[in-house]
Order: structure tokens, then C-alpha cells, then sequence
């Protein structure tokens, strides 16, 4: 899809963000931040493009979304974490990122270093947020955008 960032975040808040709870009134989520990444396909198929997609709930909650853009012009979730289920992220080099919910780790490939710096910083900075400092997140390779700076 050669579509520019602005205009992947719109299809993505328009197929993807607003379902009713179940009394039947407006559950929303927010966009925060998306990256397009590569996974690797079983089998040796190559790489699939995915989009990985964060939000926050009218409730405060956070989540984190694995998605694909469809034929139909649509985004389908395929994946959603709760951000409090979150324990870790790696960043393994500048087009590389990992990220552990859970017990189970995910391993995505960026198309390029200045979206995957903006997106992990957007995620760190959603989980503080979501979980009020009051749940540990391991950080490998990355730093807290709003910790303490270090000197060097």
C-alpha cells in the first residue's frame, strides 16, 4: 500500500475505532501511533506487511493492535494486547524492534529507523501513561523518553 502516513491513519481510524460496549453505547478508541512492519511468513514465504497500531479507550486502558490492510480497502485486527500485558521491548537495531506481552515475544521489521524511533518512544510513553508507573516494562536497547537522562 503506497500511501502516505497521514493517510494510512485515517483509513485506520475509520475501519478500525469506534465499537459500542455491550449496552449498546459508544466504546471508542483513540489512535496514538502505527508503524508498517515485516513479519516473517510460515514456511518461507517471505514477509508479510502488517501494520502494529496503538490506542487508548475512552476507559484510559491502552492496547496495542496487529493489523492488515485488506483488499477491500479496510484494516482487520488479527491481534490485540492490553497494554498493562506488556513486559518488555528490545529494540535489536534501527529497523529491528521486539516486543513481549505476556510470555510470548514479537519480532517486527521497520521499513525505516525515524518511524520505528517515533513509534516505540509513542509506546513507552502509553504504557507510563495506561499503567501509572505501577507496572514494570523491561527496556533493552531503548531508553525511557521521559526517565531521568544519563550522562555520557
Amino acid at each position: 500500500m503506497g500511501i502516505n502516513h497521514e493517510s494510512v491513519r485515517q483509513k485506520l481510524e475509520s475501519t478500525m475505532f469506534v465499537k459500542l460496549n455491550s449496552s449498546g453505547h459508544p466504546y471508542e478508541e483513540h489512535y496514538v501511533a502505527h508503524i508498517k512492519v515485516w513479519e516473517a511468513a510460515h514456511e518461507s514465504k517471505g514477509k508479510k506487511s502488517r501494520y502494529i497500531v496503538l490506542s487508548q479507550a475512552s476507559d484510559g486502558s491502552g492496547y496495542i493492535h496487529k493489523a492488515k490492510f485488506n483488499c477491500n480497502g479496510a484494516f482487520s485486527v488479527g491481534k490485540t494486547w492490553r497494554m498493562e500485558e506488556l513486559r518488555e521491548v528490545e529494540v535489536v537495531n534501527s529497523l529491528v524492534f521486539e516486543i513481549t506481552p505476556s510470555t510470548t515475544t514479537y519480532r517486527w521489521q521497520a521499513d525505516n529507523a525515524r518511524d520505528q524511533t517515533k513509534f516505540i518512544t509513542s509506546l513507552i510513553r502509553l504504557f507510563n501513561f495506561v499503567t501509572g508507573g505501577t507496572v514494570p516494562l523491561r527496556l533493552i536497547g531503548v531508553r525511557d523518553p521521559d526517565g531521568p537522562a544519563s550522562c555520557m
